[in-house]
């Protein structure tokens, strides 16, 4: 029982501690937050509140240049190769996002023809009265045309008295 309570309490003080470090390393100690914590907090993109926007090539260059005191020179070629990297980053970023929609666009053709084949064989199966009630009873479910994925959670209440039961 020692064992595990001594565990237990190594194990919470080494989280506090990389708690602690954590936060100084992304430059989020307590001595310079500001007096309006929420203001705060959205300014160092804190866990908990609102994301703090992506900074700007330029903001990143002149947060650089006071931490690395560099010249005109250096922040003029920095901010250049920081741009070209943006730009770089933005092109994969949207060569990958085109991708992504053909794979979709793909991928959903191909279960749409998988639906087809599934009913057909389904038809084949089935008498034409148990096909027309086997439809209905997709549509109530989220699978037939017009229904992605919804699943059939209507409005709660009791049904109506003439509503088929399941």
């Amino acid at each position: 029982m020692k064992k595990i309570a001594m565990t237990l309490v190594a194990l919470l003080t080494m989280s506090a501690a990389m708690a602690q470090s954590e936060n100084k390393e992304f430059g989020n100690d307590q001595k310079d937050c500001c007096k309006d914590k929420k203001e705060c907090c959205e300014k160092k993109g804190r866990k908990g509140m609102m994301p703090r926007k992506p900074m700007t090539a330029a903001e990143r260059t002149e947060r650089m240049a006071k931490k690395l005191n560099l010249t005109a020179e250096q922040k003029t070629k920095v901010l250049a190769l920081m741009e070209k990297k943006d730009a770089d980053m933005k092109a994969k970023f949207e060569k990958k996002k085109e991708a992504k929609d053909k794979e979709m666009k793909k991928d959903r053709k191909a279960m749409e023809e998988s639906r087809k084949a599934y009913d057909g064989e389904m038809k084949k199966i089935l008498t034409d009265e148990q096909y027309q009630e086997y439809q209905k009873m997709a549509q109530r479910h989220g699978r037939g045309p017009g229904h992605h994925g919804h699943h059939g959670h209507g409005p709660k209440g009791p049904r109506p008295a003439d509503a088929p039961q399941e």
